[in-house]
């Protein structure tokens, strides 16, 4: 449970982070992204790794149901999180994570959380700003590249821009 609140809170630090982004008309980073891999696995991969064996062995609980109750599809990563990078140089981004505390037995909890903020590009970065922290991501081929660290563990983001 400590690992999923904590994967909760990763989320949302990315969040705040994805708050801004601008670029160049020839190679324009204006578009809606979504979450193509984690730590260089699928979604459901690193998930399933993650908390999937583990989840019913040793805490007793499925890890499908539980995603489900926070309203994750994994064979829908977009429903996860999404990133629009605006022409205008804002952003806006939308994450479908639910407060897993707030999830009473048998009681089916979704919502989205939505945020804001602006972006720029600077060569093959994008610098996002948001709640007055800037934030600095990879940009190449229609991909964002984000690495983030939390009690010592890297995580590895990387979106992809739908088409």
């Amino acid at each position: 449970m400590k690992r999923i609140i904590s994967l909760t809170l990763a989320v949302l630090l990315i969040a705040a982070l994805f708050a801004g982004c601008a670029g160049s008309k020839a190679d324009s980073p204006v578009g809606t992204y979504v979450i193509k891999t984690i730590n260089d696995k699928s979604v459901k991969d690193y998930f399933t790794e993650a908390f999937g064996a583990a989840s019913e062995e040793t805490a007793g609980f499925d890890m499908s149901a539980l995603l489900a109750l926070m309203g994750i599809d994994l064979d829908h990563p977009e429903d996860l999180m999404q990133i629009t990078l605006k022409e205008d140089g804002t952003v806006e981004f939308t994450s479908k994570l639910d407060e897993i505390g707030e999830a009473e037995e048998g009681e089916e909890v979704e919502g989205e959380e939505k945020e804001t903020g602006t972006w720029k590009q600077d060569g093959d970065k994008i610098i996002i700003s948001a709640d007055g922290e800037d934030t600095e991501l990879g940009y190449k081929n229609g991909e964002l590249t984000m690495t983030t660290e939390e009690d010592g563990e890297t995580m590895s983001m990387v979106l992809t821009k739908q088409k």
